[in-house]
């Protein structure tokens, strides 16, 4: 019978995976089949541009994974039976059974940490909300960061505002916990250094859902981390199914950038194990910088190849 492998998320992470995975087992009779809940990829990176007017670029998944003999569920995960090895979606064809899964739903914001901010901000998290922060800010005259009129500090006083954009933080969702599957206090799965869950080996996890403490350095909740390990997973799903030893995933930091409009920015270059060095760029080369990052990430997500982060 052939091996069933599924990736959950077609994020920087699960859709590297699924690629990598299909190229490795290319020639056996496994089949990929990745789960998403649209059938878009997002750029996550890019929509603060998108809140601001911009046009992005249309990244159908089926265009990516074109050639690649990856099967694409579009549907929302409600839940997995780790016993019976079965994921359960919110449509056709609701449910799919799997003898690797490798789990990649990555993060949303975190709206939780404040009273009011999950009923009064708006947040860059998904495309759907950064549309509808566009659409806000056509009609706002100030913005600041959460009541309906402004946010409230603990000093007592108020700042006022119109919109209020809430960037404090990621969460990751609490499917895998209540799965069974090991976590952290952060609901992140708890994985080795292989990438694989340290309670159900058969599950493999990655990206902003995943915490993981690897050759070289830690995972962080960025596509910088996210991408390299959706590639490392891919070549372990194919390295268990065929039967190979699996070899420990590499996780190294290079930067961090902060965008500060389009012609401006901050980028921090960092050792590996993401502590900073004394290299930084600002203005325009931040700028160009980040830019050539995400442009090249998404070339990447194209060309999941040998070469590269990760091979």
């Amino acid at each position: 019978m052939a091996e069933r492998v599924v990736v959950l998320g077609a994020g920087y992470a699960g859709l590297a995976a699924a690629k990598r995975a299909a190229r490795r087992l290319r020639g056996t009779d496994a089949r990929v089949t990745l789960v998403n809940v649209s059938d878009r990829f997002v750029e996550r990176v890019r929509l603060h541009q998108l809140a601001a007017g911009q046009v992005l670029a249309d990244l159908p998944l089926r265009g990516l994974l074109d050639g690649t003999g990856v099967e694409l569920v579009v549907a929302g995960v409600t839940g997995l039976d780790l016993g019976a090895r079965v994921v359960r979606l919110d449509t056709v064809p609701y449910e799919v059974g799997y003898d690797v899964l490798v789990y990649a739903l990555g993060s949303g914001a975190d709206l939780d940490a404040v009273p009011g901010a999950a009923e009064h901000a708006f947040t860059l998290a998904v495309a759907g909300e950064a549309v509808r922060l566009r659409s806000r800010l056509t009609e706002a005259r100030t913005v600041a960061e959460v009541g309906p009129g402004g946010l409230f500090l603990e000093n007592g006083r108020e700042a006022p505002a119109d919109t209020v954009v809430w960037a404090a933080g990621f969460r990751v969702a609490g499917l895998a916990a209540a799965s069974g599957l090991a976590v952290d206090e952060q609901d992140r799965m708890l994985v080795d250094a292989t990438l694989r869950s340290l309670s159900h080996p058969g599950v493999f996890g990655i990206g902003d859902a995943a915490n993981a403490q690897a050759a070289g350095g830690r995972s962080r909740m960025s596509c910088q981390t996210g991408l390299p390990m959706g590639l490392q997973a891919g070549d372990a799903v194919a390295g268990l199914v065929t039967g190979r030893d699996l070899r420990p995933a590499r996780i190294r930091h290079l930067w961090q950038n902060i965008s500060l409009g389009r012609r401006d920015g901050v980028t921090q270059f960092t050792r590996a194990d993401d502590s900073p060095l004394g290299a930084v760029l600002t203005g325009w080369a931040s700028a160009r910088h980040k830019e050539a990052v995400i442009r090249g990430t998404v070339w990447r997500l194209r060309h999941p190849g040998p070469c590269g982060p990760g091979a």
